[in-house]
């Protein structure tokens, strides 16, 4: 559960980290099809904020890895359910306006205004996603990298890089199941 909010965290982070510039790309064009699912722009902007000039390198360096990621996991018979469950329950409710998380909460609502919903709505339907996703990855490296997992504290610091190494033999994998389509 930790993993969870680690990740969820980042994915805040990595979603609040830029302005939102839309309209060069219509919410309904699909940007890739990754193992048969379709990635629209209107994917990614509900998750992210991603400016149009940021879009195409988005898709093709960070979207369509998490989409193998997420639907190698599915098809290894992970089950997120359970937490999934606990981290949206955990943060059930949208943070007050000038609480404490004041950027949560500018994300929200700047996303929701762009989404054409309210806060409260987008914050709902953003956790659940969010949350899939990144518990996907999470229980991901955790079910198939255990074994690569390094025993002592010297080789911790290679861990991001077996990870990334083995999303890229992915990418690989199925290179002819993934189209992408922005350029």
């Amino acid at each position: 559960m930790r993993n969870v909010f680690f990740l969820l965290a980042i994915l805040f982070a990595v979603a609040c980290s830029s302005p939102s510039s839309s309209n060069t790309y219509d919410d309904e064009d699909i940007v890739a099809v990754v193992l048969g699912k379709e990635i629209t722009v209107r994917d990614i902007r509900f998750l992210y904020r991603v400016t149009d000039e940021e879009l195409p390198t988005f898709v093709k360096e960070r979207f369509v890895k998490e989409e193998v990621v997420i639907q190698e996991a599915k098809r290894l018979g992970i089950d997120v359910s359970k937490e999934v469950e606990e981290g949206v329950t955990f943060f059930d409710k949208l943070p007050p306006k000038g609480e404490n998380s004041p950027s949560i909460r500018k994300f929200v609502d700047d996303q929701a205004e762009s989404l054409g919903m309210s806060p409260e709505e987008y914050y709902d339907i953003y956790m659940v996603k969010s949350t899939e996703r990144s518990t996907y990855v999470n229980k991901y490296i955790e079910t198939v990298l255990v074994d690569e997992w390094p025993k002592d504290e010297e080789k911790i610091e290679n861990v991001t890089e077996r990870i990334e190494e083995h999303f890229e033999r992915l990418l690989v994998k199925y290179e002819d199941e993934i189209e992408i389509y922005i350029q």
